[in-house]
């Protein structure tokens, strides 16, 4: 043989064992880290030439029962984001109307009917609490929407009319215009 012919075949012998040898890296390499590797679209295609069928349809199911349990925890946790800030904004709410009617309170203390229905709207908004804390899901909370808007019209509307018998009152016993 000439000198050309042994560099030809030591050269394919070393790229040949350098690619096998490189393969076996790769191929151990995904064995080892299978468990970060397995979802990877590449990897899953890939492991059907490597495994036999029930292994590589079961890293495909358990791959696809992860993204979906990961995008229906995203879901549900953008819900109870929305519910707690529909909940927060309804205790708001509460707050400013509970300081709207301790002030009414304060100017009306000594009329008797004017004080009775101080205390029917607290009821109703003690109802409306209280089912607020019954109700906890967003569905709930849409439903009784209009409900509150209802007694929040009426509400201050009793209050327009209560400012109203304390002005005539206050007409009619002073004698103002």
């Amino acid at each position: 043989m000439s000198d050309q012919e042994d560099r030809n075949i030591v050269i394919f012998v070393f790229l040949f064992a350098f690619f096998y040898l490189n393969y076996l890296r790769i191929k151990i390499d995904i064995k080892n880290d299978w468990e970060n590797m397995r979802c990877n679209p590449m990897s899953l295609w890939t492991s059907s030439f490597f495994k036999d069928s029930k292994t590589a349809n079961a890293d495909f199911t358990k791959c696809v029962d992860t993204m979906s349990a990961s995008a229906i925890t995203a879901g549900l946790q953008s819900a109870y984001d929305k519910q707690t800030e529909a909940i927060t904004n309804i205790a708001n709410q509460e707050t400013v109307l509970r300081t709207h009617i301790d002030g009414i309170n304060e100017k009306i203390n000594g009329q008797r009917g004017l004080i009775s229905q101080y205390q029917i709207n607290e009821t109703k908004i003690d109802d409306i609490k209280d089912k607020q804390t019954t109700y906890g899901t967003i569905n709930t909370l849409l439903t009784t929407k209009d409900e509150t808007e209802n007694n929040l019209y009426n509400f201050t509307t009793n209050v327009k009319n209560i400012f109203d018998n304390i002005k005539n009152y206050l007409s009619d016993k002073y004698q103002l215009s």
